[in-house]
């Protein structure tokens, strides 16, 4: 056994079934702080690695996607994961006694060393002493805003380049939830936010205090949200009971495209079969019904024979067709490669098998790739596809990764 893996082999002895509360207690508290030991092993062991690799941009970027590949990550995540290894390898020897010690979770491992890159070399010391006290026994959210915070304290000269950067990165990003739901984040300006934040409030607050209105503050402030942002509602101040109460939150103006998937047994309503709703996943059935009957148009996909989708052009065409690039992306829904979430709507539609390499245009052979990861192929990266649409990846490395269609829609 490698030697720095030999200090984490498992006791010879399993607990015992009948063991006591505090044995068990016990054994979790061993194995909390063996994984403890074992994230400092693998920071030491990524730290080489990253050292090594960042000497070239080529195996900079290498490194970053295998590391993604192994840990099951994406390669932002990974990328947080590697420069925090470089961080505890060359400095903040407090924060690896507390992980190791098990009083500090990973988690807050790594908010306390993506903190210390943004303070002077020099306050480091002071820095992390300071954070440590900040984070213990903090949640995660509680020692993201307090190691924040410390480093505006300590760094306030930095602020406004470091907002400026950040501002660059704004987006709005959606997070499945069950039951049909969803969380729909903004990352952007806190000024902004807290304004939006209070109008939604006071909007809110304004309805709730109507006649027949029976639903929370929260509930409202989501409706006035929704309103603001497909229908662009006037604010409730300029609308009467009536108003409010007649709202179809039909779009003036803005029409959102959403796709739905929905087995034609569960249109026919001879079948409960769920939907499947492009970018969030499954919904009920007649959540899929309502939303098909207010379509304005359908694009119909059939797995039966002499459907009107076009799934096969072989060598006649190297582009390919639309009814095709409509198949691949409802099938594919992402881009393909492993730990992306690209839209499929905004990644190529690439040939598996090159066009000059004898390769089809059909859906066995074409995939929806991210303009990124198309060009991964010219890097050394091979992708297979199979006739169901599953894609098998080999890295340069040798390792080897699976994806599978978001939706299975046989050609």
């Amino acid at each position: 056994m490698t030697p720095w893996l030999a200090r984490f082999e498992p006791a010879a002895e399993p607990i015992a079934e009948d063991a006591s509360d505090y044995e068990l207690l016990d054994a979790v508290e061993m194995l909390h702080r063996t994984q403890a030991a074992l994230h400092l092993e693998r920071a030491g062991l990524l730290a080489m690695l990253w050292s090594r690799a960042r000497s070239d941009s080529e195996g900079d970027e290498a490194v970053l996607r295998e590391v993604a590949m192994i840990s099951g990550v994406s390669q932002a995540a990974a990328e947080r994961m590697l420069t925090t290894s470089l961080v505890l390898q060359h400095g903040l020897a407090a924060t690896r006694e507390q992980l190791v010690d098990g009083t500090l979770p990973w988690s807050h491992v790594e908010v306390i060393a993506a903190g210390a890159k943004q303070v002077d070399a020099a306050d480091v010391d002071r820095f992390e002493a300071e954070a440590i006290r900040l984070v213990t026994g903090a949640g995660i959210g509680q020692a993201k805003d307090r190691v924040r915070q410390l480093i505006d304290r300590m760094n306030p000269d930095g602020m406004v380049e470091r907002h400026k950067a950040a501002r660059a990165e704004s987006d709005a990003t959606l997070e499945p939830a069950a039951n049909g739901m969803a969380w729909l984040h903004l990352y952007i300006a806190a000024v902004e936010a807290v304004a939006i934040r209070d109008r939604l409030t006071r909007e809110a607050i304004a309805l709730h205090g109507r006649a027949g209105e029976t639903r929370c503050i929260g509930a409202l402030r989501a409706d006035v949200a929704i309103d603001l942002l497909l229908a662009a509602l006037p604010a409730a101040s300029d609308c009467d009971d009536q108003d409010r109460t007649r709202r179809t939150r039909s779009p003036l103006g803005i029409v959102p495209q959403v796709h739905v998937t929905v087995p034609v047994m569960t249109l026919l309503g001879e079948s409960n079969e769920p939907g499947h709703l492009r970018g969030y996943g499954p919904i009920d059935p007649e959540t899929a019904r309502r939303l098909t009957a207010q379509a304005p148009s359908l694009f119909r996909v059939l797995v039966e024979p002499g459907t009107d989708t076009i799934v096969q052009v072989g060598r006649e065409h190297y582009e390919v067709p639309i009814g095709l690039r409509r198949f691949l992306q409802l099938r594919d829904d992402r881009c393909r490669f492993p730990g992306c979430s690209r839209n499929a709507d905004l990644c190529d539609i690439d040939h598996t098998t090159p066009w000059a390499g004898d390769g089809e245009t059909n859906a066995n052979n074409l995939a929806c790739l991210c303009r990124f990861h198309h060009q991964l192929k010219e890097r050394g990266w091979c992708a297979e596809i199979d006739d169901d649409g599953v894609m098998h990846w080999t890295s340069p490395f040798g390792r080897r990764r699976t994806t599978v269609p978001v939706v299975r829609l046989a050609a």
